[in-house]
């Protein structure tokens, strides 16, 4: 007796201490040294034993509201932490003082009342996640006969078993699996009863006192409490549970969505959304069937424009977006439900009160005003949900494009009232074309004149022969307004857009289309004034556009578009010129005529063919420093662009290398063989077989070399011996550096720039240094999709030529240890990796040279920027403007689109391709696939190729001793593994066995090798532990190899496994035997079953935090 009055007194003592530490830290005048050092005490209570004690201790101070919420936050923690530490006698004291407090609770009111109430529900729900339904199997009716005493008890109650179902259910945060189970099947067991409570509660709201503003708050509280347990019930209890009490559950919730109480409505519209998103089998969803009837979804409707009319508040605005989502929710569903008879009667209706109901919202004015407008009351809105008119705007576009999907849905359905739509507009639109072209809704309405005639195309014949008859009236219309409004050139920039829409349902045969086309060709050069200049561009891409989409009409045309641009072709601007290239060449697909193709491309590209073999240019592009010279940056810089023949210099490379491009891009062979031959384009190819004949070639063979030399050129303006001939007023190197759209690519923030009104002027070239750098960036561009167009393209043809392979290598590949990183990217992405991909079997030897000298280049260059990448991660930058973290960030974003690159080209080269079908070799795929094939090769998982399977027949030439670069690829792919990005290590991976199973075949490994190649993958394992699919792979591979080395390099791997801390030799043993067992044949282990030995082998390493 006498020690336990000692522990007794001891414990007051100290909570005494604590009552008095509490008081210290909540007071403003409180010293820092003494404020810390009462925290210091507060954290050693609660490592100590008496924790649970003085918790209670404080607990019972009457009065001091902050010393009891501490003394419930000390409880909360011995619980959390010290519970198996009790006895069971001390456990059932602690539940029993817990539910006394609970029952006792009276007399506080306001956020004090709350912090206590939510501080008892926390600490009994931490008891009930350890003890029930074991040890505390009376839990539910304890909870029934604390409701039974009053509000105070059944909002605790409330709030517990949300909270327990948030903690089980929802989160699933109970650390024990097994409890966590039993838990979740008392929850399930008890599911009727976490229903029908909170709909007692509001229910039995309804009869409470409610005069005072007190009684209110008390009222709609306790409401809300037992509507957050019903939201977090009714997504997950059993649908049969809900079928019954479905009438109940929405009139509660439909009282409370239209209640006075801001919170209790918000409230109730989550509910019931919760109802309406239930996943699941059907019966499962079978409850929300009666929510979707019109009596159900009205009241939701009624509200939801209630709130939509109501000025601008802060709660009342967040109410509505709630219960918008529930709207959503409700649309969502009655389509997904659409099918079920229950529905067959109302369905429609509903459909047409809620797209009744859309339209009305389209109107908000949160969809108008931009936060920075002072426009009220409109940019209220939307200043409440965005800090910028760019994400405010980029949300509209959004919306904007939805609208449109249902537009374009809509014409597949019913085509008739959309196209009475375009009539109609179209009317009221040449009825005054200069006002109605100015007003700020034209681009909108255009929009959606533009999508429904795009959608209209992709009907049947019967659609377009319907309407063939009104869209030529209306054509005509359209013409003679261009005709009338010629001297107003905004007007007829738009007059010119309402064309291409109306085109493509125009009869072949229809007399004005020759007049019509002659008119706008004229407009290409109509003015030549800087006034009209985007009347002219704006007529060339109509004409592109419907040289896509109007094929078929325009193709009887042919010679008289021709004829006619023939007249103005001295006249047009290099833009326009590319785009006519543009036009002329996919129009003559449709003609499968060889000789014509053939024909056009020498007489379109005979003054491009000039350009480049006039000596002028053979020595400008014969070095890096001669084509420097040529476009002026050793001579002072001149900042009158009109005068400066430099600029006319550069502007000429832009346009030579872009019309070869649209040129190759355009022409688009077919790939059936009868319609090749056909077109005369079969012919016998170096080996005898029959093969496809490029209509280009001929024009363009004698270009390549040129074309190669000036890559090779371009990739080394970069060196020092250029570099320092630059003239200082060019700012020396920055000159030469990357433009701010490429280093905002880089970042992957040019999106986000773009729309941003004060970065988007950095993408502006303003300065002569801006057009510089820009013209290498669009040059250089330019240049490797035309070599890499080349190559694909002609195919055989290509190789077929005695310099094809020097071209790669001392060409396209040459200097390119000159290149800038980024540069480099875009050689690889651009160039090497379509011409890889197009390659055939019989081609492969063209490339090893230039591959052999290439890929040495990238071990170098990644080695050098993987070392500086792991530095910078170990050291912490510190500068007070952000400049070096920013910096920092772009060489690492840099460093993974290289290394992704160069990933992706391994890949290439190494993986064996797939049976090709049997084709004439053409080289015409689409270009267009091919680059987005490219790019999207950075993005995905390309190691679908079994990791023990078979190299190319590429891949085996290069690891060939006679090359010595063969080192550089196998150590590039190993040291790969170690970088930090994850997508090219998941890249390679799967490369690496086949491999090395190579090099032991060709005896190119030796001791030595082995242990570095087995280090770079356990290495791999500790940078990548923390993601589990890629630990997989380098599991297989780490047992993989090791079964490959033990024979040749016994104690190797051994060797390196030991070596790291953690792994034991008779582990390792163990690992060795069974593998050696299943080698024998003695044992057969699936290679899951070795990937879990290697896992637990690595451990130590492989142990993710």
């Amino acid at each position: 007796m006498h020690r336990e009055a000692q522990i007794e007194h001891s414990t007051y003592a100290m909570a005494q201490q604590v009552f008095d530490a509490v008081q210290c830290i909540h007071d403003f005048h409180t010293d820092a040294p003494v404020r810390q050092h009462a925290h210091e005490l507060l954290e050693e209570v609660k490592e100590s034993d008496a924790c649970l004690d003085i918790g209670f201790e404080l607990l019972q101070c009457s009065g001091a509201v902050l010393v009891q919420h501490c003394g419930l936050l000390l409880v909360e923690h011995a619980i959390r932490y010290q519970w198996n530490k009790l006895s069971s006698e001390k456990r059932v004291e602690v539940k029993n003082r817990c539910m006394s407090s609970i029952s006792t609770l009276t007399g506080i009111e306001g956020k004090d009342k709350l912090r206590i109430m939510d501080g008892l529900a926390k600490c009994v729900v931490e008891m009930v996640k350890r003890e029930w339904p074991q040890a505390w199997p009376e839990f539910m009716e304890d909870c029934e006969k604390l409701c039974s005493i009053g509000t105070y008890q059944t909002e605790v109650v409330l709030f517990m078993l949300s909270r327990l179902v948030e903690d089980v259910v929802i989160l699933n945060s109970v650390e024990h699996q097994q409890q966590n189970k039993q838990l979740h099947s008392a929850l399930m067991h008890y599911a009727s009863t976490l229903v029908d409570l909170p709909l007692n509660v509001v229910a039995m709201s309804q009869s409470f006192p409610s005069d005072t503003q007190i009684e209110k708050e008390n009222v709609s509280r306790l409401c809300s409490a037992a509507l957050e347990l019903l939201g977090n019930v009714l997504n997950w209890v059993p649908a049969q549970l809900l079928n019954s009490r479905m009438p109940k559950i929405s009139a509660a919730l439909h009282l409370c969505l239209e209640s006075t109480s801001l919170s209790l409505a918000k409230m109730s519209a989550y509910c019931l959304n919760q109802v309406f998103t239930r996943k699941g089998p059907k019966r499962e969803r079978e409850p929300l069937l009666p929510l979707l009837s019109l009596n159900y979804v009205q009241p939701i409707v009624n509200v939801l424009r209630k709130l939509a009319s109501h000025a601008y508040d802060e709660n009342t605005y967040d109410l509505f977006k709630a219960v918008l989502l529930l709207f959503q929710s409700v649309a969502s569903s009655l389509s997904s439900h659409w099918g079920y008879t229950q529905l067959a009667d109302e369905r429609e209706s509903v459909l047409k009160l809620l797209l009744c109901t859309c339209l009305f919202l389209l109107r908000h004015p949160s969809l108008i005003g931009q936060p920075t407008s002072s426009e009220e009351p409109d940019c209220t809105f939307s200043r409440a949900d965005y800090n910028t008119d760019e994400e405010f705007m980029d949300d509209v576009a959004k919306v904007r494009e939805r609208c449109l999907s249902i537009i374009r849905k809509d014409v597949q359905c019913v085509y008739a009232p959309s196209y009475d739509f375009v009539l109609t507009w179209l009317r009221d639109v040449l009825r005054s074309p200069e006002l109605a072209t100015s007003s700020f809704l034209f681009h909108s309405y255009l929009s959606v004149y533009s999508t429904i005639c795009e959608a209209l195309l992709k009907l049947d014949e019967d659609v377009a022969e319907n309407i063939s008859e009104t869209a030529v009236s209306h054509l005509d219309m359209v013409m003679k307004a261009i005709d009338d409004h010629l001297s107003n050139p905004e007007c007829l920039t738009e007059l010119l857009s309402l064309v291409t829409g109306l085109f493509p349902f125009q009869r072949p045969t229809y007399s004005r289309l020759p007049e019509y086309l002659t008119k706008l060709i004229s407009l290409l050069i109509f003015d030549g004034s800087e006034r009209y200049r985007c009347v002219n561009i704006h007529v060339s891409h109509q004409l592109v556009k419907l040289s896509s989409t109007c094929r078929t009409i325009l193709l009887p045309h042919f010679d008289h578009i021709w004829s006619e641009l023939r007249k103005f072709g001295e006249k047009l601007t290099d833009h326009i010129k590319c785009n006519m290239v543009d036009v002329l060449f996919e129009l003559s697909n449709g003609l499968n005529s060889y000789d014509m193709q053939h024909y056009m491309t020498s007489t379109l590209t005979s003054s491009t063919v000039e350009f480049w073999n006039s000596e002028p240019i053979v020595r400008a592009v014969s070095s890096s420093e001669n084509f420097l010279e040529y476009i002026g940056l050793f001579q002072p810089i001149c900042t009158n662009s009109a005068s400066d023949m430099f600029v006319a210099r550069r502007k000429q490379f832009l346009l030579h290398t872009e019309i070869l491009y649209s040129v190759l891009n355009h022409i688009s062979l077919n790939e059936n063989v009868q319609a090749l031959s056909e077109g005369g384009f079969t012919v016998a190819d170096s080996s005898g077989a029959m093969g496809a004949n490029h209509p280009a070639f001929d024009t363009f063979q004698q270009l390549l070399p040129a074309i190669f030399s000036f890559a090779c050129c371009l990739n080394g303006i970069c060196q020092e011996s250029c570099i320092r001939k630059i003239h200082p007023s060019y700012g020396g190197y920055k000159v030469l550096d990357l433009t701010y759209f490429e280093k905002s690519t880089v970042m992957g923030t040019y999106h986000q720039v773009k729309h941003d009104s004060k970065k988007a002027k950095l993408l502006l070239r303003t300065t002569v240094e801006d057009h510089v750098r820009g013209f290498f960036a669009d040059v250089i561009d330019n240049t490797f999709k035309l070599a890499s167009q080349c190559v694909c393209r002609f195919g055989w043809q290509f190789y077929a030529m005695p310099q094809a392979s020097a071209m790669l290598r001392d060409g396209l590949l040459g200097n390119h240890q000159y290149c800038l990183d980024y540069r480099l990217h875009m050689l690889i992405r651009k160039a090497l990796i379509p011409i890889v991909n197009c390659c055939r079997e019989e081609q492969f030897c063209f490339l090893l040279s230039p591959l052999a000298s290439f890929f040495p280049h990238c071990y170098q260059r990644l080695s050098t920027i993987w070392q500086l990448t792991f530095e910078n991660t170990d050291q912490t930058l510190h500068d007070s403007d952000g400049t070096l973290v920013e910096q920092e960030m772009f060489l690492d974003n840099l460093s993974s689109m290289l290394t992704r690159d160069v990933a992706a080209l391994l890949r290439s080269v190494l993986a064996k391709r797939p049976e090709r079908k049997e084709k004439y070799e053409n080289g015409s795929a689409a270009n267009e696939d091919e680059e987005e094939a490219s790019d999207q090769l950075m993005l995905v998982d390309m190691s679908s190729m079994d990791i023990g399977g078979d190299l190319s027949p590429l891949g085996k030439q290069l690891l060939n001793e006679q090359l010595s670069s063969f080192s550089s690829l196998v150590l590039l792919m190993f040291h790969m593994l170690c970088c930090p990005d994850s997508v090219p290590v998941i890249n390679v991976t799967s490369l690496c066995c086949p491999v090395v199973v190579e090099l032991l075949d060709k005896k190119l490994l030796d001791d030595p090798s082995a242990r570095h190649l087995y280090s770079c993958i356990l290495q791999g394992v500790q940078q990548h532990n923390q993601l589990e699919d890629l630990l997989g792979k380098l599991f297989d591979l780490g047992w993989r190899l090791y079964d490959l080395f033990r024979a040749p390099f016994p104690n190797a791997c051994k060797e390196v496994l030991l070596s790291i801390p953690g792994i034991s030799k008779d582990d390792l043993e163990a690992f060795d035997e069974k593998m050696q067992k299943c080698s024998d044949g003695s044992v057969k282990i699936p290679d899951k079953v070795k990937r879990t030995m290697f896992k637990k082998l690595v451990k130590p390493i492989a142990v993710t935090n």
